[in-house]
């Protein structure tokens, strides 16, 4: 997807905004520990595999080091205040998505849950990372829509998509693809604002994961509930309710949930990354 981190991973540790240096520790522990495992099980006549490392004096990472400012400017001069000028509907809440390869506005259209959330996700985080001054505010705009009008009051968990002023319901199905981005946008804004009441939101919706999302059965997670977070039952002469799992999915449920560590210190989070890796 497009929605990446704000900074190269190798941009130069010393270039990193406050922060930054313990984003990766949690993930990189659990794989640690599952390479252990996975060394402890190969062949005795193996031959020993080496870590892949990075050196100073590799051309790579010089040139990485080198367009860091460039990326850098492009995102400052360029990408944030294009989105900060275009994006935000002070009419109706959200974000305006909808424009074309020259920049302009087509219009309005249906508010969708993953790219109003990944808008969440850039704005804070571009704070966080101390881009932009300004991200927390336009970062609120966005979870304020999400709660709103995209998160069922009714029943939980969020909705595919909606009207552009969120007056009806277009898509009601509860998806994961589109609960994932929804809560790893609201784990990173609960972080960069350290609100308590976007800190218990995010609780709240990461809770879907260890309920009506969770297959205790098979493992992993259902790719789609009914609004009731009920699963759907699939077509054909097997029935059941077990569709297909995705990696991409399942990858997004694991970015969400390591984002959501950071702020939970329940044991379940860890468990599911470990059950996710």
């Amino acid at each position: 997807g497009a929605q990446r981190r704000s900074e190269p991973s190798l941009a130069g540790r010393s270039a990193r905004k406050v922060g930054q240096e313990d984003e990766e520790v949690l993930v990189i522990e659990i794989l640690q520990r599952r390479w252990h495992r996975l060394w402890q099980k190969l062949p005795p006549d193996r031959g020993p595999l080496g870590p892949v490392t990075m050196l100073e004096d590799d051309p790579s990472v010089r040139a990485l080091r080198t367009t860091a400012p460039t990326l850098e400017a492009i995102l400052r001069e360029s990408i944030l205040p294009f989105w900060e000028e275009k994006a935000l509907d002070f009419q109706h809440g959200g974000y305006l998505l909808n424009h074309d390869q020259d920049g302009e506005w087509k219009g309005h259209a249906d508010k969708f849950c993953i790219p109003q959330a990944r808008v969440v996700w850039f704005f804070s985080r571009a704070f966080r990372a101390g881009f932009f001054p300004e991200g927390i505010r336009a970062a609120s705009h966005g979870v304020d829509f999400l709660r709103e009008f995209l998160w069922d009051r009714d029943q939980g968990g969020f909705f595919w998509s909606v009207s552009h002023d969120g007056s009806s319901v277009t898509d009601s199905s509860k998806r994961l693809y589109a609960n994932s981005f929804a809560l790893y946008g609201l784990a990173e804004y609960a972080r960069a604002s350290q609100e308590a009441g976007a800190l218990e939101y995010t609780h709240e919706v990461a809770d879907l994961f260890r309920g009506p999302f969770h297959d205790p059965v098979h493992g992993g997670y259902l790719s789609e509930l009914n609004r009731s977070l009920q699963p759907v039952p699939i077509d054909g002469p097997r029935g059941g309710t077990v569709r297909h799992k995705t990696v991409n999915e399942h990858l997004h449920v694991l970015e969400a949930l390591e984002a959501c560590a950071h702020l939970r210190s329940e044991t379940w989070v860890r468990d599911h990354l470990n059950h996710l890796i």
